[in-house]
């Protein structure tokens, strides 16, 4: 709600008001929300229309404020308990300003929208600049509100002296976020010193009228490189504000089209995968695994893959990585697991026998609350050997979280599900901190392992790894295995198991058990250098 552009307000199904975030604040003339309802901030209103507004997964009203002023209404978003309304004025002529904000130099919106315009139109080089002040919420909560107020009061008058000094239009919208238009420029670094004059006031050494750090986020365009009207030299500005919002504060970004492009990609897949379940666009894939001294295929792992209608095959590279920051990994990975089960009672009753079935967890999985709950009540609802899974986690996530970790992996083990530590080599890499967890496996990752034939210092580097992880009755897994060289580099070094193309690539399930049927000759031989 913060990052928002649009004026937002959550309200719970008894009209009681929750989050409400800066430019609402500014819309509503809002000052403190705290235990009020939605009746209370607009009149005439009646039952009707709030239950309207939250029966409604549609809902809209147009309502009147206790000053008079008429908004819209609209539903944004539907929580379970609460639902997130949109709120526009209807009549927007008057610029939407902050009570704080009442400087005569400062500009309103459409004024600086008519100066870039003019700039444009006279072909004269400028930049756009969007000025967000950083965690002023958190203000509110430390100092108090009225001193942040009084604060960002005085920030902005120096931020409009300052302006001035540069030659700079100032222009403020709503939710702490200023606009600059900086013209008399001839080249970009033009721009970098102009905007480090504008901030110099705010150094730690220089600005010591409160115990808060001034930090800003600033981000600008070129014109006309970067927008041909005002108005869209101002959306990029503010997107990519948006985007830089967590990044290091007082760093001058440009606008990135290519950025914003990726950024709305990310979003599309991020919005997909929260229906891809649903619509039945996910299935498995199963990549072999190769005993090395057993020689037959003894296991494989689980790999979870995407189709979608319009967006075609989705790389697991780029939708995983999406999945893990937006949240949907956690309901991706009890999917994952819930079919390798009942592929692996298909297999057996089909007489396919397997050693391990290894299934990757997401840290975010493990950190659940009820993660164990889940995973014993979907366990009971197959007849399956649980001996035959193991889970795959990522070093990183569990030397971060070791108690958590060694206390959830101690139950997986006394339920028998076998655990493995993915893409070792990549994290911290430590035997001493694996020491301490259940851990059964290792698995040796791809980057370790590139240039095994050749480099001596690899080799030594495995065979060390390999030789303490036998000690703690560790197996060993390397996995990205190409060439034959590889291979037998690895049976050399005493190493377990291991997968990659030179054995098979992932394949469907069909293709997996007809695979695990013929290999066994065929890789024999491979072995023998035939």
């Amino acid at each position: 709600m913060a990052s928002s552009a649009d004026g937002l307000v959550e309200v719970f199904a008894g009209g009681q008001l929750g989050r409400v975030n800066g430019i609402a604040k500014n819309l509503l003339k809002l000052n403190d929300v705290n235990h009020s309802t939605f009746v209370e901030l607009f009149s005439p209103v009646s039952d009707d229309g709030v239950a309207h507004l939250l029966d409604s997964p549609t809902g809209h009203a147009v309502l009147k404020t206790v000053a008079g002023r008429e908004i819209e209404a609209f539903v944004k978003i539907v929580y379970e308990h609460s639902r997130v309304l949109q709120v526009l004025l209807v009549d927007d002529a008057e610029p939407v300003f902050s009570s704080l904000i009442n400087l005569p130099a400062v500009l309103d919106q459409k004024s600086i929208l008519c100066s870039a315009d003019v700039h444009l139109q006279a072909g004269k080089p400028f930049a756009m600049v969007a000025i967000q002040l950083k965690n002023y919420g958190f203000w509110s909560e430390m100092v108090g509100f009225s001193e942040a107020e009084a604060l960002f009061e005085d920030i902005s008058a120096v931020l409009l002296k300052q302006a001035s000094k540069i030659s700079a239009l100032m222009g403020y919208l709503a939710n702490e976020q200023f606009v600059l238009l900086l013209d008399n420029i001839s080249a970009e670094l033009d721009v970098h010193a102009k905007l480090a004059a504008l901030i110099e006031p705010f150094g730690p050494l220089n600005y010591t009228k409160s115990a808060v750090r001034v930090e800003f986020v600033i981000t600008y365009c070129m014109a006309p490189e970067d927008g041909q009207s005002g108005r869209q030299l101002l959306n990029n500005v503010l997107i990519s504000n948006r985007l830089h919002a967590n990044g290091h504060a007082n760093f001058f970004m440009r606008y990135d089209a290519s950025m914003i492009e990726r950024k709305r990609s990310q979003l599309l897949i991020s919005e997909a995968l929260f229906y891809a379940i649903d619509n039945e666009q996910l299935f498995l894939h199963y990549q072999p695994k190769f005993d090395l001294k057993q020689r037959k295929i003894c296991s494989c792992e689980v790999l979870l893959r995407w189709q979608h209608p319009s967006l075609g095959f989705v790389s697991p590279a780029v939708f995983i990585p999406i999945a893990e920051q937006e949240g949907q990994i956690v309901e991706l990975g009890y999917w994952v697991l819930q079919r390798a089960c009942m592929a692996i009672s298909n297999w057996s009753k089909q007489g396919v026998q397997l050693d391990k079935v290894a299934i990757n967890i997401s840290g975010k999985q493990l950190a659940q609350d009820d993660f164990i709950p889940r995973v014993e009540t979907l366990l009971a609802g197959f007849d399956i050997d649980t001996s035959l899974l193991e889970f795959e986690l990522t070093e990183t996530w569990l030397i971060e979280n070791l108690e958590q970790s060694i206390e959830k992996l101690s139950r997986l083990k006394k339920a028998g599900v076998s655990i493995a530590i993915d893409d070792f080599g990549t994290g911290y890499s430590s035997l001493s901190y694996l020491s301490k967890l259940p851990i059964d496996v290792i698995k040796i990752d791809r980057s370790l392992i590139t240039d095994i034939a050749q480099n001596l210092n690899t080799q030594s580097m495995v065979a060390n790894i390999t030789r303490m992880a036998h000690d703690m009755s560790m197996q060993v897994v390397v996995e990205g295995v190409e060439t034959l060289e590889q291979l037998k580099m690895l049976e050399q070094l005493n190493c377990d198991v291991i997968q990659g193309f030179l054995i098979a690539k992932p394949q469907s399930e069909q293709s997996f058990i007809h695979f695990v049927g013929i290999a066994g000759a065929g890789l024999a031989s491979l072995m023998e250098g035939q």
